[in-house]
């Protein structure tokens, strides 16, 4: 195998392992962004001379999903990462475009921003607030701007609407 950057193997410690790394270190490869700002912003935890990330970082077809890592997955709002199921959905959803879509149960946001990308308008719902910001974030983080987030239980959000696409993971 190919040996990683230098900055690569801290990323992955950071954003895939969930190890803690050094301010000094994580300063390095997160620049132009400040670890302070991270800290602040609740993606980082610093403890002493050592952050580490509260959340994981997944690329899937070219998109960044950040979620929670898997031990905090006994958590009430526990926000799942991108997985095999999620991925299969993507597979063998047809990609065609159309007005309006939903996506019914949201999570990180995988199937609203895949289907962002065809797609006048996605509606995401969730019944967890942090998915709803997980899915925030990563629209904002790629860019997605056509992404519409409702809070409740299944349809109850989207009662009496109609839509091209409804995917449900």
């Amino acid at each position: 195998s190919l040996d990683e950057s230098p900055a690569l193997t801290v990323l992955n410690r950071l954003f895939v392992h969930a190890e803690a790394v050094t301010v000094d270190e994580a300063a390095r490869v997160l620049s132009p962004l400040k670890p302070d700002e991270l800290i602040h912003s609740g993606l980082l935890h610093q403890d002493g001379n050592l952050v580490q990330s509260l959340l994981q970082a997944q690329s899937y077809q070219g998109l960044i999903f950040f979620s929670d890592f898997r031990h905090h997955e006994h958590a009430e709002d526990w926000v799942l990462p991108v997985g095999p199921s999620g991925k299969h959905l993507a597979e063998i959803t047809i990609r065609r475009p159309v007005q309006s879509a939903l996506d019914l149960g949201c999570g990180c946001g995988l199937q609203s921003l895949l289907t962002a990308q065809h797609c006048t308008q996605v509606t995401a719902t969730d019944i967890n607030p942090r998915a709803l910001a997980m899915t925030r974030l990563n629209a904002d983080l790629n860019g997605a701007s056509n992404i519409e987030l409702l809070e409740g239980s299944y349809l109850e959000p989207v009662k009496g609407s109609q839509f091209d696409l409804i995917l449900a993971n």
